[in-house]
């Protein structure tokens, strides 16, 4: 998140905790602090992939999904990882 998002969003929350400003004034900021700042919660972040942006099966070591992985160990790119089997 840059600079110019968090000021916006302290503005914009500062809006709307404010009682002296008009009420329509303040549901304004509201509405704008809702629809913009959704993904400016760390509670919404959603690991993904860095190669293919692929969201489940995702391994946090490696920092890629089961797919990404998968191909990049088969080319033997990532050192030391063996197919293991039972």
């Amino acid at each position: 998140m840059n600079v110019e998002n968090l000021l916006s969003y302290n503005i914009y929350k500062y809006i709307t905790q404010n009682i002296h400003l008009p009420t329509k004034f303040r549901l304004e900021a509201h509405y704008c602090l809702g629809r913009s700042f959704r993904r400016i919660s760390l509670v919404r972040y959603v690991n993904k992939c860095d190669i293919s942006n692929h969201k489940r099966s995702y391994y946090g070591d490696f920092r890629l999904s089961r797919i990404s992985l998968r191909t990049l160990i088969s080319r033997r790119f990532i050192p030391g990882v063996t197919k293991s089997s039972w």
